[in-house]
């Protein structure tokens, strides 16, 4: 499969283009600094694609030529001068989606992060929403994950933490990779919202309403117990279902086991 990753330069993104890369999958990684980012993975193409300038469907459309799905991972911990929540969360991709739409990529997968985006009266997470909204009103293939937190690297490191939220379970960086390819791959995945969740919850240090940056997790290792079991192909239908990594994946359980929790 020939898969546009939207962000992977960032730190979810080129975790995920390093296990599709590897699992034989074509990755076609979109980048603002073409040159920069080929002299670092020149094992994928590279186009030149920006979420905040590129806000209209037809220059996404000429980019997905030859493409079979695309995964965004991108997101903002903070806006800047040439990146807003508006552009990047919002109106970039929802000009992605249209542009899937006319280019006949069905099958789409977006990351977001779970939160109230009322609750928190929160322009970071109410611009995600617009985006997931705009998705699903497509008729394509779409798969949304939401993730908590993403555990990856050396030691604990934290994508980012969800707003209002106190309680987190972690999820590990290689179980988020198995899932986005699951999602890719899998037909009774397709036109649902998943939560994707770790065994064991932790009380957040910090819960307020806010985004935090790039932090460190001090809650201490933690071993699941045996994952129960259950088939790759019905995974996505049941309410809570963990995997067993041993049968699934043929290796051993990693730190954090997952689950999906589609939402009500």
């Amino acid at each position: 499969m020939r898969v546009m990753i939207v962000g992977a330069t960032g730190f979810i993104g080129r975790h995920v283009a390093k296990h599709l890369h590897a699992r034989g999958h074509a990755v076609v990684g979109i980048s603002r600094r073409r040159a920069a980012a080929f002299d670092r993975h020149p094992e994928y193409a590279w186009i030149v694609g920006d979420l905040h300038r590129e806000i209209d469907p037809e220059p996404w459309r000429r980019k997905l030529f030859a493409v079979d799905a695309v995964v965004n991972c991108a997101g903002l911990h903070r806006e800047e001068s040439e990146a807003s929540f508006e552009t990047v969360h919002a109106l970039g991709p929802a000009a992605l989606y249209k542009a899937c739409e006319l280019a006949r990529v069905r099958r789409v997968v977006h990351l977001t992060v779970p939160g109230d985006a009322i609750g928190s009266r929160s322009h970071w997470l109410a611009t995600r929403r617009y985006a997931e909204a705009k998705l699903e009103s497509l008729p394509l293939d779409w798969v949304i994950l939401a993730h908590p937190l993403i555990a990856g690297g050396k030691g604990y490191r934290l994508a980012q933490l969800p707003l209002g939220l106190s309680r987190i379970a972690p999820l590990s960086m290689p179980d988020l990779c198995e899932a986005i390819e699951h999602a890719l791959i899998d037909a009774a995945a397709v036109r649902r919202r998943y939560v994707l969740t770790g065994t064991r919850t932790f009380t957040a240090l910090n819960s307020a309403p806010t985004a935090l940056s790039v932090t460190r997790f001090s809650a201490g290792r933690c071993r699941s117990n045996r994952f129960r079991s259950t088939s790759i192909d019905s995974r996505f239908s049941a309410h809570t279902l963990l995997w067993n990594a041993r049968s699934a994946i043929r290796t051993q359980p990693r730190e954090f086991s997952w689950g999906f929790q589609p939402n009500a």
